[in-house]
C-alpha cells in the first residue's frame, strides 16, 4: 500500500503541475512494484498511466492487460471500467 501510495502522489503532483517538469519515472517504479504482487489499485493505476501515456508510452493493450488483472484482483474501479 505504501508503495501504491506514493506512486499516486507523485502522479497527481504531477497532473495538478504538468509544467514543472515532474518525474513520472518514480510513479512508474513504485506502481510496478507494487503490482508485481497483484496490488490491484497499483494495477489500476499502470492501466491508467499506459492508457493516457503518463510517464510510458501510451499503449492501448499494455492498459487494458493492467486493467484485466486489477479487476481479477478485485479492484472496483478496474471493475466498473
Amino acid at each position: 500500500d505504501v508503495d501504491y501510495t506514493l506512486a499516486s502522489a507523485h502522479l497527481n503532483r504531477h497532473l495538478m503541475d504538468p509544467g514543472q517538469g515532474n518525474d513520472l519515472a518514480e510513479a512508474v517504479r513504485l506502481a510496478s512494484r507494487a503490482a508485481a504482487k497483484e496490488h490491484g489499485p497499483s494495477l489500476y493505476l499502470l492501466s491508467l498511466m499506459h492508457g493516457n501515456g503518463w510517464g510510458v508510452a501510451q499503449d492501448a493493450a499494455k492498459s487494458r492487460g493492467f486493467l484485466e488483472r486489477a479487476a481479477k484482483s478485485g479492484d472496483i474501479a478496474a471493475r466498473a471500467d
